[in-house]
């Protein structure tokens, strides 16, 4: 409950402090819950604290078995805002293709690409 509390938040762009201490507290529960990481990289991304969301988010995606859509969107978002949009498009197009309702997506790749 309270991870998708802070998530929530995040995606507001609402109390992120508030947001990173709650998500803070349910990974200390469940230190390598993929989902509760996914969440605190997401509001440390929000906060501007991009590398440290990118290092978190790096080892989601390496442990993560199957893998999830919504961790390569959000690598692509912290790649993207780290200047790295080879590897944003790589992560967006990785999302699109584990679930094709994530057309959005395609624009972010477009705007990367420069092919506004």
């Amino acid at each position: 409950m309270l991870n998708n509390y802070a998530y929530y938040l995040a995606e507001q762009n609402l109390k992120l402090k508030e947001a990173e201490k709650m998500a803070i507290q349910v990974i200390e529960t469940e230190k390598n819950n993929p989902t509760f990481l996914d969440t605190y990289a997401w509001v440390l991304y929000k906060r501007g604290k991009e590398r440290d969301a990118e290092k978190i988010m790096e080892s989601v995606i390496s442990k993560s078995e199957k893998g999830d859509a919504e961790f390569f969107e959000h690598m692509g978002y912290i790649k993207k805002k780290r200047k790295n949009c080879g590897d944003a498009v790589k992560n967006w197009n990785k999302a699109i293709e584990m679930d094709s309702t994530k057309t959005e997506l395609l624009k972010e790749i477009e705007k990367c690409q420069g092919k506004h």
